[in-house]
């Protein structure tokens, strides 16, 4: 019988490297990032106002500009509240596992597999708020904590005990 924190697998999940099932199984928070595309629209449709409105009323130059990164800003904004939207659409395909011997981190179309034996160390990184990864060699791979039932420091726990089980 499964533990209860082991995510059981769907017959859409791409299989698991190597043909071995994951010790435990993050799925992607779907209704979270439902919430912050949302939020993230709203925060765009206030600050559009405020910049047509200071554009409209606004004398000086200052004013102009200040419309102008108010659009871009509601633009950006757009975009990261698209992408978010397009995550959540795809969501199967957006998980974390982690096997005795490899995390495999899956966003999307892209599948990242990284050996344990090429990690140095598991931080959390608490500026940006991600579980940070140091490699022995290349660069730190960063991990989201954008999985459901799971916080920031949970995901660090969670995955440095697998970490240290197979260092052991």
């Amino acid at each position: 019988m499964p533990r209860p924190d082991h995510q059981a697998r769907g017959a859409d999940d791409p299989p698991a490297p190597f043909g071995k099932a994951a010790l435990r199984r993050f799925e992607l928070d779907s209704r979270a990032e439902r919430q912050l595309a949302g939020a993230r629209q709203l925060a765009s449709a206030g600050v559009a106002v405020g910049a047509v409105w200071l554009a409209a009323v606004g004398t000086h130059m200052v004013h102009h500009l200040l419309a102008v990164a108010g659009g871009l800003a509601t633009l950006g904004w757009w975009v990261v509240a698209r992408r978010i939207r397009r995550r959540v659409a795809s969501g199967a395909r957006h998980y974390l596992a982690l096997h005795d011997d490899v995390l495999e981190v899956a966003q999307g179309e892209r599948t990242l597999v990284l050996p344990w034996d090429q990690v140095r160390s598991v931080e959390v990184d608490e500026e940006r708020l991600v579980v940070v990864l140091e490699r022995c060699s290349g660069s730190p791979l960063t991990v989201e904590p954008l999985y459901r039932g799971v916080g920031l420091y949970e995901l660090r726990d969670a995955i440095a005990a697998v970490w240290s089980a197979f260092a052991r």
